[in-house]
């Protein structure tokens, strides 16, 4: 375990530096942050951590993801809920996080209303202080 982690730690350090280090590649900052985002991505799902199993990990690839499109780059309305509903929440795997309804997010696309939640994690907002303000869509 001690390894797996200082090799995460080492890979985690050698993609920032590399990621500081290189100018961007579109001359555009968002696209070339979602491109960066998903290609640390890929590079979990091919890690010794990854959900995949084994035999899926040795033929992945990347996942496929559609063209960066600026026109979903919205400004939302971020309107806190107070006692929001706490659950169960199901994932990819076996696991059950349990969530609390945070906030409401609304925002305009193409001329109409949309809105979506805001997640708070509660096992990560009582027991790890680095992930305690992330909230999750």
């Amino acid at each position: 375990m001690k390894y797996k982690l200082t090799f995460t730690i080492c890979l985690l350090f050698a993609i920032g530096i590399t990621s500081c280090a290189q100018e961007t590649t579109t001359g555009n900052a968002y696209i070339d942050k979602i491109e960066s985002e998903r290609a640390e991505k890929d590079e979990e799902f091919k890690g010794e951590e990854s959900i995949l199993m084994e035999g899926d990990i040795k033929k992945f690839k990347g996942l496929e993801y559609f063209e960066v499109d600026e026109t979903y780059k919205v400004v939302a309305t971020f309107e806190k809920i107070e006692d929001g509903r706490v659950f169960e929440m199901k994932t990819s795997t076996a696991r059950l996080p349990v969530y609390k309804t945070y906030a409401k997010l609304t925002f305009q696309l193409d001329g109409k209303d949309y809105q979506l939640f805001a997640y708070q994690n509660q096992k990560e907002r009582d027991e790890n202080d680095e992930y305690k303000d992330y909230l999750f869509i």
